[in-house]
């Protein structure tokens, strides 16, 4: 749908972020999906009949603690309704509604009307863009410039380290506390200095995966478009989220590609 895909473009373009649409027909009386949680930031749009929505905070399914229950890395499976905290929302959409709820809220709509469907659409967008994700990013980015560096990472670990009790173990530990000591000073320099290094690369990498797999954005009228660029051409920017630069490998002037 022409629309649909226009609208992802333009929230992908102001989010910074992979953006999905799915919508969901109800029958009357129908319950829909069960209660769970998503691993997505949420918006819901009522675009016919009417829906109740309850949004609930925990569940005693998880092994964690309420109060730790939040802005979980994954999904849920369904959840049974009696394992749920006191209801904390329950808002009843109309057409045009609109309903936000943040990644791990609990959430079940029944469509309560004996004789009208429900349709609406679900926008969910930031899956897996935190700073876990920015910080295993530039670990495995710093690693591998090391790797490239230094003989000893690719040294094998001893014999029987693997074993439970090893002796070797100790000493592995240092090694490995040493190690990441040395990245996180890497990136202290960087911050310092303002300068390229493992989290500028991270960030780089990210992005370029983003521009891979987004919706390509709106383009405008025909005639302001240009369809062959040469050496003489001044291009002008006119979204940068569209837009990725990766530091050139060994360039220690910022280069990029």
């Amino acid at each position: 749908h022409d629309a649909l895909a226009a609208l992802v473009a333009v929230l992908e373009s102001e989010f910074g972020s992979l953006v999905g649409v799915n919508a969901y027909l109800t029958p009357p009386g129908a319950q829909g999906l069960a209660p769970h949680w998503d691993d997505v930031e949420v918006f819901v749009l009522q675009l016919g009949g009417c829906k109740s929505w309850k949004l609930h905070k925990s569940t005693l399914a998880s092994p964690l603690p309420p109060e730790s229950q939040t802005l979980p890395r994954y999904s849920s499976g369904d959840l049974d309704l009696a394992t749920l905290s006191p209801v904390m929302m329950h808002p009843k959409l109309n057409p045009g509604d609109f309903l936000y709820f943040p990644r791990g809220v609990i959430h079940h709509a029944p469509n309560q009307d004996a004789k009208e469907p429900s349709v609406h659409l679900t926008i969910s967008s930031f899956q897996r863009q935190t700073l876990f994700d920015l910080v295993q990013k530039t670990f495995e980015e710093a690693m591998s410039e090391l790797w490239e560096e230094d003989e000893a990472l690719r040294r094998s670990i001893p014999w029987g380290a693997l074993s439970p009790g090893a002796g070797s173990r100790p000493s592995l530990q240092r090694n490995v506390a040493q190690q990441l000591r040395r990245l996180a000073d890497a990136v202290e320099e960087e911050a310092k200095e303002e300068t390229t290094g493992p989290v500028a690369g991270a960030l780089a990498e990210l992005g370029a995966e983003f521009v891979q797999h987004r919706m390509p954005p709106l383009q405008k009228a025909a005639e302001d478009a240009m369809s062959i660029v040469s050496p003489a051409s001044c291009v002008r920017i006119t979204d940068p989220s569209a837009l990725a630069l990766l530091p050139l490998p060994g360039a220690e002037d910022g280069s990029a590609k």
